[in-house]
């Protein structure tokens, strides 16, 4: 009796070993087919990143200027007094920057690192910033200053 146990054990081992697909269904997970990756965005890597602003006037109201980390980088206009965020304006090919400098006819001076230095104007009301300069063979404008 103790033979037959032991040999039914065996064949009840083996045989869920086998697997068993012949005439068998297939799965949902067989049938469910997917597109191509979309490619999104760059995911962020640590913590959303601010390293300087810069303050100035829209409208006659005080202003908050900070570029966020990212690509590309996002230069954002914060009213000071409501503390709600007026526009965001992509940076195109450029990731972070560190300086901000307000002229005193109001313009914005961004200086921007990621695909090469560059200095970008944005003159306030406006909904895009635009490349004013280049610096071959830079890579990293940590400061800007006017006169």
């Amino acid at each position: 009796m103790k033979k037959v146990m032991i040999r039914f054990v065996i064949f009840l081992l083996i045989l869920s070993a086998t697997p068993m697909t012949a005439g068998a269904a297939p799965s949902k997970l067989d049938m469910t087919h997917y597109g191509a990756p979309e490619e999104l965005l760059t995911p962020l890597t640590d913590a959303i990143s601010i390293f300087n602003g810069a303050v100035g006037t829209e409208n006659g109201k005080p202003v908050m200027y900070t570029t966020t980390k990212g690509l590309p980088a996002q230069l954002n206009v914060i009213d000071i007094q409501s503390e709600k965020l007026l526009r965001v304006i992509p940076l195109e090919g450029a990731e972070n920057t560190w300086a901000h400098e307000v002229l005193p006819n109001g313009d914005l001076y961004i200086a921007t690192i990621g695909g090469g230095a560059k200095l970008w104007k944005y003159t306030p009301g406006s909904d895009q910033a635009e490349v004013v300069a280049t610096f071959p063979g830079e890579s990293f404008p940590f400061a800007i200053t006017s006169d």
